[in-house]
């Protein structure tokens, strides 16, 4: 939703952090664990072949470019609910571009932070990206 609302309604942000968030939902689809494809195929009512237009339509990825809010992004590097190739990228992407842009990765995490100190570090950021852009 983060990404999705920074890509459609750009001058509505001033701020965003998107927490392990889908980017595109097609590269989403090729590494998700089983039970994310399954889920995925209900939600957009088929595969990326059979429904592409509605997996682009849900797809940030196609437009990047338009984001002009600062944005920081937190993502588990073992997620498999939401492969931690979309965190990659957004930073390919977004990293040294014209809007402010940071990435946490947090090792040994997956899809939600379980690691209390991980959830404490992730909220701080969080925090404090919106004291810095807020």
């Amino acid at each position: 939703m983060t990404l999705m609302s920074v890509t459609r309604y750009p001058d509505v942000w001033d701020a965003a952090v998107e927490w392990y968030g889908v980017s595109n939902q097609f590269t989403d689809y090729e590494e998700v664990d089983r039970v994310g494809r399954l889920l995925t195929e209900r939600d957009m009512g088929g595969t990326p072949e059979e429904e592409e237009e509605l997996y682009r339509a849900a797809s940030a990825a196609f437009a990047l470019d338009d984001v002009e809010t600062p944005l920081r992004v937190l993502h588990g590097a073992e997620d498999e609910r939401v492969p931690i190739n979309q965190a990659e990228a957004l930073i390919d992407e977004l990293d040294d571009g014209p809007v402010p842009f940071d990435a946490t990765i947090y090792e040994n995490e997956g899809h939600g932070f379980r690691d209390e100190a991980n959830r404490r570090d992730a909220v701080e950021r969080t925090r404090s990206w919106f004291d810095d852009h807020l």
